[in-house]
């Protein structure tokens, strides 16, 4: 792993950490970290992955010795950890959308850590091991994070605001129900203005 995936992958688990502890700053924190490292992931995995220098994208020589299909591949698993980032992000954070980007990334991963184990050679070991290890990582999270049901993470983020997860925990029950799901808005409202 490179170091600012690193520092990233750190201060997240250190924001999400301060999140849980009710200490201020830390949603942004998680937040930020792993918005920029979805956006190294998305904008900058075939460079990223081919251990190409920011300072170097431009070049045409940066490229020379990297096969076409590594490029290509680099692309592909960008977007996939992207994705998958993405629905960790959405998930740990208890919004929408949390399942499907979850799903998706771990479709993605799985198929990519697939067409890896077929064609890895042991020229290229270092690039596919690289890959791999971040795949399986995300692959695994997104994984757990996609059986967790939501209403474990409300009750420990907001357990010091029982009107709120009362009506998380109505809505939850009865998803359907139009009136329950505007009283947890509701509640939702009144928790941001209290802030």
């Amino acid at each position: 792993m490179k170091i600012v995936e690193k520092v990233l992958i750190i201060l997240a688990i250190v924001g999400y950490v301060l999140k849980l502890l009710l200490i201020p700053g830390g949603s942004m924190l998680f937040y930020y970290c792993l918005i920029i490292l979805w956006w190294l992931y998305f904008l900058l995995g075939f460079a990223f992955f081919n251990g190409i220098r920011l300072t170097a994208l431009f070049k045409k020589d940066s490229y020379k010795d990297i096969p076409m299909l590594h490029i290509l591949g680099s692309v592909f698993a960008g977007f996939a950890l992207s994705v998958g980032v993405l629905g960790i992000l959405f998930k740990l954070m208890t919004w929408p959308g949390a399942g499907i980007n979850l799903f998706v990334g771990i479709i993605v991963c799985l198929t990519i850590i697939i067409i890896i184990a077929i064609r890895r050679k042991d020229k290229y070991k270092v690039y596919y091991n690289g890959l791999l290890i971040r795949l399986v990582a995300v692959t695994i999270l997104c994984v757990a994070l996609y059986f967790l049901p939501s209403i474990t993470l409300i009750r420990m983020i907001y357990r010091n605001e029982p009107t709120y997860l009362e009506a998380c925990e109505r809505a939850s029950q009865d998803p359907r129900n139009e009136q329950l799901q505007q009283q947890k808005e509701q509640a939702r409202q009144e928790l941001i203005h209290r802030k």
